[in-house]
């Protein structure tokens, strides 16, 4: 094979995600005595753009901005156009939206999707916006780190803090702060020392509601999940260290999607060591009585339309 044909085939996005939409209604099964009524914010891996669909499957507005428009010299690279996709996004109430290019960077477009700013860095997977606007977002930068291995680079995760404008307040790497913390020996577990070895996937900053029980819980704070270590833990950006974690056993069980309500309202403050079923079972009925209605809810999340992706999408790019 010719290296253009292999380069072509390489930069393919998933093949599924191109699959034509069937000819049937886009809501097949709709009980509205089931589900909180408002829109739904949809993104999907076709295209860099995001929909927000009313509950009877009609779009109500899209906000589009295609990597060629926004860095050109990248879309050029047939590695790089094939991340031609948001990987999450953040409504405002004005119709502002903000959102990620996968391990690219991020862009802020406005009600009519005009650009308002971009952030250019290894953004990915997710992202918060704090009620003065800052932006938490998760980054990776490609390094060698010799203490991890001496040949082969790590792909090292940071707390990235930007302010409304896009301009970078502060940076927290996340393997430093779990180095410099009581929770290092949870290094020990990391299945490899190279590459992406932590898989950090989620963000929340914490609003100090539960510092009362907890001094880790204080405003400021940030609490995070880690795929590789199979852990939660909350990240003081400011000292740049890990002050809580949790722990649980079974591969793969902090990936799921998790609340920072039900992370944080245990009061108890655990060593790596201590992975206590019945414990992890107590922490989530605690989240479950503490999130089970709107006003409990952050208010970021009360009648904000949820973002979810679309294997299938109807839209072409």
């Amino acid at each position: 094979m010719d290296p253009d044909t292999a380069a072509a085939l390489q930069a393919v996005p998933y093949l599924q995600a191109y699959r034509h939409a069937e000819d049937r209604p886009l809501i097949s099964h709709y009980d509205p005595a089931a589900v909180d009524p408002g829109l739904n914010l949809y993104l999907s891996a076709h295209a860099a753009e995001a929909e927000l669909v009313d509950m009877e499957g009609r779009t109500v507005h899209r906000w589009r901005y295609p990597l060629r428009r926004l860095w050109p010299e990248l879309a050029k690279k047939p590695e790089i156009a094939k991340l031609d996709y948001w990987r999450h996004a953040h409504l405002f109430d004005d119709g502002r939206l903000l959102a990620i290019f996968e391990g690219l960077g991020l862009v802020a477009l406005d009600a009519d999707s005009n650009l308002l700013w971009a952030y250019r860095g290894g953004t990915h997977h997710d992202l918060f916006v704090d009620g003065d606007g800052n932006v938490h977002v998760l980054e990776r930068i490609s390094r060698l780190l010799p203490r991890m291995h001496r040949t082969r680079p790590v792909l090292e995760d940071f707390v990235t803090t930007l302010d409304p404008r896009g301009q970078v307040l502060q940076r927290a790497s996340v393997l430093e702060a779990v180095e410099r913390s009581p929770f290092s020996s949870l290094l020990e577990r990391l299945p490899r020392r190279t590459g992406d070895v932590f898989h950090t996937n989620a963000v929340v900053p914490l609003d100090g509601r539960f510092a009362g029980r907890n001094p880790a819980f204080r405003r400021g704070n940030v609490l995070i999940s880690m795929r590789e270590l199979d852990a939660v833990a909350v990240l003081d950006p400011e000292r740049n260290v890990v002050v809580w974690a949790l722990t649980e056993a079974g591969a793969g069980s902090t990936h799921r999607r998790w609340s920072a309500t039900a992370t944080c309202c245990s009061s108890t403050t655990r060593a790596p060591a201590a992975r206590s079923r019945a414990s992890s079972r107590s922490t989530r009925r605690a989240g479950r009585r503490a999130g089970s209605t709107a006003a409990n809810r952050p208010r970021c999340c009360r009648r904000r339309p949820s973002a979810r992706r679309s294997g299938s999408p109807t839209a072409t790019p």
